[in-house]
């Protein structure tokens, strides 16, 4: 069986969040998960909080962004 790529998830809100969640219960690495402010609680994966881990993101091969709408610019620029 191939290896699941590392996952890295930019947004702790609700959707953040429960992919987060689902992803670890699903087997997927998560290198990690994003929060802007307050981080969620009982996430099975690292939590980065404040300015954006660029290093991170970039050496994860999949990343998803779990922003409000007025957020994706400036999360994917």
């Amino acid at each position: 069986m191939t290896p699941r790529p590392a996952v890295f998830i930019l947004g702790a809100g609700r959707v953040g969040t429960a992919l987060a969640r689902a992803l670890c219960a699903a087997g997927w690495p998560v290198a990690g998960l994003w929060a802007r402010a307050t981080p969620p609680r009982s996430v099975p994966c690292p939590i980065h909080r404040g300015p954006l881990p660029v290093a991170q993101v970039h050496a994860a091969p999949v990343v998803f962004i779990a922003t409000s709408d007025a957020a994706i610019a400036e999360v994917a620029g």
